[in-house]
């Protein structure tokens, strides 16, 4: 399916408006405002359609399921599958995301793709499985979860994995002046929550071996700088970084721009055998 870019950009944030209002609540969601990673995505997703009908697609790890609805808008028959999205908000909250799913006619379920349970779907009952900004979420080895996504694609269908990339320039600039890649130490050491942040991040050849480990063939390995839509959390946080480190990571993003490898987030896309 052939759709502009600057169609796929509004739908895009059309899709960030309908949760912003609820998730200036929750600073953990501020993920949604990375345009450029759905962007990205989305384009990737809709040139892997199912010639033969209606296409199938799951998000795994979807949270607010913005993936699913983008895919529904393009005449996808979405489905996602999270796990603390269900967990970590407010029950009136989560009513709103449900009747937000509805209008756009995507089925969300609560599923753990790490747990004994797995996933709640058919084998290979989908065309195309994603997975986006959530491997470098889990504890331990990630591949009890690619296995599920693997049992749930058809043969012939495609597997996407998004993370960030552990060599970005960003992250190499901020060890070299002595700055912690990870998210704030005070904020983690005073969070008092269990730990969601990133457990480990991967390099382009990580991601790509990944899919490999787990029976799948490589079509697409690449890189993309992330665009983000400006809020005023997110600009109060630039602000209270060293100016060097501020001035290096908007330098980073120009420099890293033509070289693959430097880049800040990681695209991966696979085939399931036949």
């Amino acid at each position: 399916m052939w759709v502009k870019q600057d169609e796929i950009r509004t739908q895009v944030i059309q899709v960030y408006e309908e949760f912003a209002p609820i998730h200036q609540k929750y600073p953990d969601r501020e993920f949604s405002l990375e345009i450029t990673r759905f962007e990205k995505i989305t384009e990737e997703i809709l040139t892997y359609e199912n010639p033969t009908g209606e296409t199938s697609y799951l998000d795994v790890g979807c949270g607010s399921g913005h993936m699913p609805m983008l895919a529904s808008l393009s005449g996808y028959q979405a489905f996602g599958a999270d796990y603390q999205i269900y967990e970590s908000m407010d029950p009136e909250d989560l009513d709103l995301h449900r009747e937000i799913w509805k209008r756009y006619e995507v089925d969300i379920r609560q599923a753990d793709a790490m747990s004994q349970e797995g996933l709640p779907f058919e084998d290979e009952a989908f065309d195309i499985v994603s997975c986006c900004a959530v491997v470098e979420h889990l504890h331990g080895s990630p591949k009890p979860a690619l296995q599920e996504m693997v049992r749930v694609t058809r043969p012939g269908g495609v597997v996407l994995i998004e993370v960030p990339n552990l060599a970005r320039l960003q992250s190499r600039i901020a060890l070299l002046l002595g700055q912690s890649i990870h998210e704030s130490f005070d904020t983690f050491l005073d969070s008092g929550q269990p730990y969601f942040g990133h457990f480990r991040e991967y390099t382009l050849a990580e991601t790509r071996a990944l899919g490999e480990h787990v029976g799948l063939e490589p079509l697409l390995a690449t890189a993309f700088n992330i665009e983000i839509m400006r809020s005023r959390s997110r600009e109060a946080r630039y602000r209270g970084r060293p100016l060097l480190q501020r001035v290096a990571f908007r330098a980073a993003k120009v420099m890293a721009s033509p070289f693959r490898g430097l880049r800040e987030a990681i695209l991966c896309v696979f085939r399931k055998p036949i």
